[in-house]
């Protein structure tokens, strides 16, 4: 019953969700002092509209008309051109929104307002050399011994013909810094597109983890900087070391340290599991750490336990597995189950200690009497 109530409840609110949509997205335009222009604007999903202007251009558009065609509605904008703009790309942004309608049932019907914005850009080009940087490509994830690879997009919007554009980008991994160049490109003119390619194979002992780009552009000594982006080199990866002890007593529950260390440029959160088979391959024990945190290239314990309460002795495969980012690292380890361990055991040597003790003491008491006695004699 309750499902069914959901079904038609979900239906009913899906009825009222209009999906506003318009074309086409935007409007790019040359520039021409004081020219008026209209654009017309597709609008469907919804049976009314307001529409607002905004940007640095937006107070020289206005709505020339909104027409339904019973399917969708056509708006018509009129944007006439400033007539002393600064150099540059400015915009009109046309901001339309929903009208909602009210159904009357007894009462209020339930409305999802919506919008979108349809951008209208012009450029007026700078007197001089002028080269804006757009975006730049790269590769986000680079696997260890592979080469990144990278493009720096730029746009002419200067009157100026630009004579060489190069430049350079700067690797670093908060340790260590690498440059790569770019290729260099030759006279570049107004309102032309450029890419810059590059290419940074790393070094053998490169670290692993994580890296930012960074550069600069010259065309013709002017700069333009290229805003920092990251990527990742190699994946994240923790060894284990070591695990200590690898003898037990049965009968006991045995804390158990486990080394790893970090490989990554980043501090790493991680947890432990310990994994012993018997010889049947059937799991006898198993237990999981807490959850720590090692730091970037760095080294760490551990602490998880083995639980040999119902053991006999003998022999034992015990994996160790780390769990850190959905990644794994693994290790097995031979685990010696004893009954008591090599050597003396403690207990015994707690009685001779307390043997020796004890003759010590009464090899005192003696000498003192005898000294006692022999003193009494002579008098």
């Amino acid at each position: 019953m309750i499902i069914i109530f959901l079904a038609c409840f979900l239906l009913f609110f899906s009825s009222q969700v209009n999906a506003l949509s318009a074309t086409p997205s935007s409007f790019d335009v040359d520039y021409i002092s004081g020219k008026t222009d209209t654009f017309s604007i597709r609008i469907d999903g919804v049976q009314d509209v307001d529409i607002t202007f905004k940007g640095d251009a937006g107070d020289y558009a206005k709505v020339k008309n909104i027409q339904n065609n019973n399917n969708y509605l056509m708006a018509t904008i009129e944007f006439t051109m400033p007539s002393n703009p600064e150099p540059g790309q400015h915009e009109v942004m046309v901001f339309i929104s929903e009208i909602p309608s009210e159904r009357e049932y007894g009462q209020k019907m339930i409305n999802v307002l919506s919008a979108v914005q349809v951008p209208i850009r012009f450029y007026l080009p700078y007197p001089h050399k002028f080269l804006q940087f757009k975006k730049i490509e790269w590769d986000q994830e680079v696997k260890k011994g592979q080469t990144l690879f990278f493009n720096v997009n730029l746009h002419s919007l200067g009157e100026e013909t630009i004579n060489q554009v190069t430049g350079k980008v700067n690797i670093e991994n908060g340790d260590q810094t690498y440059e790569a160049k770019l290729t260099s490109i030759y006279n570049v003119k107004l309102d032309q597109e450029i890419k810059l390619l590059g290419e940074w194979t790393p070094p053998e002992n490169a670290p692993l983890g994580r890296y930012s780009i960074t550069g600069e552009i010259d065309y013709d000594g002017q700069k333009v900087s290229i805003p920092e982006r990251k990527f990742s080199y190699g994946d994240e990866m923790l060894e284990i070391l070591s695990v200590d002890p690898l003898e037990i007593l049965i009968s006991e529950i045995t804390q158990m340290e486990i080394a790893v260390k970090n490989y990554w440029n980043q501090p790493l959160p991680f947890s432990a599991t310990l994994t012993v088979l018997d010889a049947n391959q059937s799991v006898i024990s198993e237990s999981k750490s807490s959850t720590e945190e090692i730091g970037a290239k760095s080294e760490k314990e551990i602490i998880a336990f083995v639980d040999a309460t119902t053991w006999k002795a003998g022999t034992y495969p015990m994996e160790v597995r780390l769990n850190y980012q959905g990644k794994e690292s693994t290790k097995t380890f031979q685990l010696n189950a004893v009954i008591e361990k090599e050597g003396v055991p403690l207990l015994i040597i707690a009685i001779l200690i307390m043997n020796l003790i004890v003759m010590v003491i009464l090899g005192i008491i003696a000498k003192h009497y005898y000294h006692k006695s022999k003193n009494e004699q002579q008098t």
